[in-house]
């Protein structure tokens, strides 16, 4: 069948891209951009791949999770994380449950309930589940594990399981995407011995579709489809499976970079690697950009000699070092801050294609295009940035490296707000303001100094000057309960009024109305989540924002209806980062818009 639809001149590499961005990033530009292209430059693939976009989008809204058994693999934070063989699902339970804990779940579940904050595909939530036994040889690996010292188990955990405060290219040597390369690395050498290690794979840490593309490429070798065409195959199955497996780093970068195959020349590899790490990550790490396939290789010894160390203790001494070494050189690898566009990779693909640049000179501009590009964006902005159950956003003016940071959010969102602050170019906080001594506002002030240089710390009430705008602090006096204690900013920026309130109630909001009113606010960062406790009607109707962000992923009964009633009432457009993702304002001479994560598109002037 395969070869078939090659003899037919029907492309898969081009259905299975097609399929997969355009379900993938959602952005209606790209699918009319992309659909059109495919129009004029093959019309029978595009035909097939519309009619596949079809078919996976309709097969997506009805999947269910259909395999009932599930394996205790580790617990993260509070939710255990559960192999399902295909998939892995996160598990919220007030049981206590062991690594290598065999699960029946009765009950299915919809695999749309995509929870970007810990990747995973899945939520379970409650005791749902009978306990069936305990596969023995995860038992028995963990049993060894438990046997270190508390900074070797530690360090062993974190290579294996990859269980880091935030994910990271430099630090992905987890069994995710390092088994799969030792896989490649072992089929390219033999088919019989890749065959035995995934069987070992498969009793040490259940199967995984990153595992099995292996297979697929082994089962694939007979047929006369090329590298690209086997690539858009599994895109395309996976797709067909659920999409929202390609929202995982360890399965969507090792298919990415397998796309190699397509570029002549190493350079060609080079350029492609610098925009996929600036496009997920926000930073491009030069030396492991540039000697990719050297520190994987790196990598993979790093993974199997931890593997070693289970069954021989005695090697944690040479693990140390050989760690040891690996962070002080990832510790000193220059790096360039910033993302490209969807607009800016397709731009540069099309000069790939189109021109074919061979010409040296020609490829160190393109190099330089990549990256410098994040740091030109000539708008001021600002961002609600969407750090889960917790506030923060950022202030940046334009061509700038610095910003001005209004809390951190909590630790357990940090790589949310470090990967944002990375793809915006930042290297420079120039004032971090904390509003109140909460975690959930302030968790992220040691994390923040590791990744940033932090030179103003705000954390008492203080009117200052960034740049030409200027920062008037309201102060309501001192309260008992701390989230009235909150610190409140207003800005005007380009003739809008930001109002930020922290964790007000409607008390302070009211005295602030009093000691401070009338006020009139474009743009209000409503209090404490959109809580009950806040945003009153007497409030609301004092300031009539034209505007509102509510920053929260839905827990505590966030937004209450009764607050989203009283915007609604006073005609305020809200946001909500849990459906809106990061809500974007862009100011500008000629144009003044707002832009969500999730697409939405708002024109203010």
């Amino acid at each position: 069948m395969l070869n078939s639809i090659r003899s037919g001149n029907i492309s898969l590499f081009k259905i299975g891209i097609f399929v997969a961005a355009n379900l993938y990033i959602k952005n209606p530009f790209v699918f009319i951009l992309s659909s059109l292209y495919f129009l004029f430059t093959d019309r029978k693939t595009s035909l097939v791949a519309l009619m596949m976009f079809l078919l996976v989008s309709v097969r997506n809204i009805y999947v269910q999770d259909f395999i009932p058994i599930g394996i205790v693999e580790y617990q993260k934070n509070s939710r255990y994380v559960v192999d399902k063989f295909l998939y892995k699902v996160a598990l919220l339970t007030d049981e206590k449950l062991d690594q290598g804990d065999i699960l029946y779940f009765p009950v299915s579940y919809d695999l749309n309930n995509n929870e970007n904050d810990i990747s995973k595909n899945i939520i379970y939530k409650g005791n749902d589940f009978v306990y069936l036994s305990t596969f023995s040889i995860r038992r028995f690996m963990e049993d060894r594990i438990d046997g270190f010292d508390e900074n070797i188990r530690s360090l062993i955990r974190k290579i294996i399981y990859n269980i880091n405060e935030y994910d990271s290219l430099n630090y992905s040597i987890g069994y995710g995407l390092m088994s799969y390369y030792f896989l490649s690395f072992l089929k390219r050498k033999s088919k019989i011995a890749a065959i035995i290690f995934y069987i070992v794979f498969l009793l040490l840490f259940c199967n995984e579709l990153k595992l099995l593309l292996v297979m697929a490429d082994i089962l694939l070798e007979k047929s006369k489809l090329n590298r690209s065409d086997k690539t858009g195959f599994k895109l395309i199955i996976l797709c067909l499976i659920n999409y929202h497996l390609l929202s995982g780093f360890s399965l969507l970068l090792p298919l990415l970079f397998s796309l190699y195959g397509i570029f002549r020349k190493e350079d060609d590899f080079r350029l492609f690697l610098f925009m996929i790490e600036s496009f997920f990550f926000g930073e491009i790490s030069l030396l492991n950009s540039l000697f990719f396939r050297f520190f994987i290789k790196i990598r993979i010894a790093i993974f199997v000699l931890t593997l070693s160390i289970i069954v021989f203790p005695s090697l944690s001494f040479f693990l140390i070092k050989i760690i040891e070494l690996y962070s002080y050189v990832n510790e000193n690898d220059l790096s360039i801050r910033g993302s490209l566009s969807i607009s800016g990779i397709l731009m540069f693909i099309l000069i790939l294609q189109i021109l074919k640049p061979r010409k040296c000179l020609i490829k160190i501009m393109l190099y330089v295009l990549i990256l410098l590009s994040p740091f030109n964006n000539p708008l001021c902005h600002v961002s609600f940035i969407d750090v889960g159950q917790g506030d923060s956003t950022l202030i940046r003016y334009p061509f700038s490296r610095e910003c001005v940071l209004i809390d951190t959010g909590s630790p357990f969102n940090y790589y949310k707000l470090r990967t944002f602050l990375m793809k915006e170019g930042i290297y420079k906080i120039s004032h971090l303001i904390i509003s109140h001594d909460d975690s959930d506002h302030n968790g992220n002030i040691d994390n923040l100094k590791n990744d940033f240089v932090i030179e103003n710390i705000i954390d008492k009430g203080l009117s200052f000057d960034y740049k030409n705008l200027h920062f008037t602090h309201f102060d309501l006096g001192h309260f008992e309960n701390d989230n009235d204690n909150s610190l409140v900013y207003l800005i005007n920026i380009d003739g809008y009024s930001f109002l930020f309130t922290g964790d007000l109630s409607s008390m302070t909001e009211r005295i602030l109305i009093h000691r401070y009113g009338p006020l009139k606010i474009d743009f209000l960062k409503v209090s404490h989540h959109g809580s009950y406790t806040g945003s009153s009607e007497y409030f609301i109707s004092s300031i009539l924002p034209r505007f509102a962000s509510i920053s929260t992923n839905g827990q505590y009964d966030h937004p209450h209806k009764t607050v989203l009633d009283t915007l609604e009432k006073y005609n305020v457009d809200y946001f909500i980062t849990k459906n809106s993702g990061t809500i974007n304002v862009y100011l500008s001479y000629f144009l003044d818009y707002i832009k969500t994560a999730k697409n939405e598109f708002v024109i203010i002037k």
